[in-house]
């Protein structure tokens, strides 16, 4: 059974208070639970209500911090204690970023001082309009914000959701454990407030998403976003343009020092459409699961060493008949196939041969 991370995170770490363990053991225990999970992460299909937009983007060393300011500490001196608090899921226990924070990240950079002459000349997604006499025009910052973001008591007209992560970090982890040092500005009598440079420093552990793990990123933006002229920006234009800005100010916590960084992960936008596509054929997800694994593997060998050797696994594994397995192969290899015709008996490109071409007379039907 998967531990959910928010309540080992926030309950179950605390409980020696209550038992009287050993404080420094418990923590370390936790914590080694924390960075040595391998979570089953829900896919993406999950995560949707039926109809946002969406696209992927990837951490980046050194990682992805949210949510520290949430308490996170007992008031007893323990070393191995982490102390700043993390934003995880209460019902999944998945680390998030809040829709909240997409929002405001984004935003933050609409009311930079210069954003008006910056952004359109500084972004290829900058959104523009047709005027009448057929020319391009740069669709202003101030009423761009007003639209998406709102203003006052007026609601925008984007929806942001929470950021979630579909696909692992390297060995399928997601969590990682990493240090800052703050410096006292003063003594700690609280008599004595000149700075003092690098002394008396104040080692604190926290808890990060470790780099190359993808998120999930969702809005709702309906089909277009509606100017005050009657104009309109395309949905897919805002969406371009929103992940190329969070390319520039990444999210969550100590940006200024590497953390939050975003890649935009154009692998998983495409893995995303084709089996958007797939569904849309009435695909099952068994089939779907199984399309995924064959296009995944990455050599010949590897392929034959799976429809060989590993059959029997594979099977099991992907339990959709061999007649779409067959299919699923031979529409990705088939000539690859035809090729292990007169390879050795033994090897696992005859084994496989042979499961793609059943009849003991050897033709190429399946």
């Amino acid at each position: 059974m998967t531990i959910n991370c928010h309540y080992l995170f926030n309950v179950e770490y605390f409980r020696y208070l209550a038992t009287g363990a050993d404080a420094d053991k418990h923590c370390q225990d936790c914590n080694d639970q924390l960075i040595d999970l391998k979570p089953s992460l829900p896919k993406a299909e999950d995560w949707l209500f039926g109809d946002e937009q969406i696209f992927h983007m990837k951490t980046t060393y050194p990682g992805l911090l949210a949510g520290l300011g949430y308490a996170h500490e007992s008031f007893q001196k323990v070393d191995r204690q982490i102390k700043l608090g993390f934003s995880l899921d209460f019902v999944t226990g998945l680390p998030i970023i809040p829709g909240s924070s997409v929002k405001g990240g984004l935003r933050s950079l609409f009311r930079h001082e210069d954003a008006k002459t910056i952004l359109p000349k500084l972004l290829q997604h900058w959104p523009k309009i047709a005027t009448a006499d057929g020319e391009k025009k740069v669709v202003a910052v101030d009423e761009l914000a007003e639209k998406i973001f709102g203003e006052a008591e007026q609601e925008g007209q984007v929806v942001f959701f929470d950021a979630v992560p579909v696909r692992p970090g390297k060995n399928g982890k997601i969590f990682g454990l990493d240090t800052i040092t703050p410096h006292l500005p003063g003594s700690q009598d609280g008599q004595d407030f000149k700075y003092r440079g690098l002394t008396n420093p104040v080692p604190l552990k926290m808890l990060k998403v470790i780099a190359n793990v993808t998120f999930f990123f969702r809005f709702r933006i309906g089909q277009e976003i509606r100017l005050a002229d009657g104009q309109a920006v395309a949905a897919k234009d805002i969406l371009a343009l929103f992940k190329e800005l969070l390319e520039i100010t990444g999210l969550g916590a100590k940006t200024n020092t590497g953390f939050g960084a975003l890649k935009a992960d154009e692998e998983a936008d495409e893995e995303w459409q084709w089996e958007r596509e797939l569904r849309a054929k009435g695909m099952s997800e068994v089939e779907i699961a199984a399309r995924k694994w064959v296009k995944k593997l990455k050599d010949d060998q590897q392929f034959a060493e799976a429809f060989g050797k590993n059959l029997n696994t594979n099977r099991k594994k992907y339990p959709c008949s061999d007649e779409i397995l067959r299919q699923i192969g031979l529409e990705l290899r088939g000539e690859t196939i035809k090729g292990w015709k007169n390879a050795d008996k033994k090897s696992n490109q005859r084994k496989a041969y042979k499961f793609f071409f059943p009849s003991q007379n050897g033709d190429d039907k399946p």
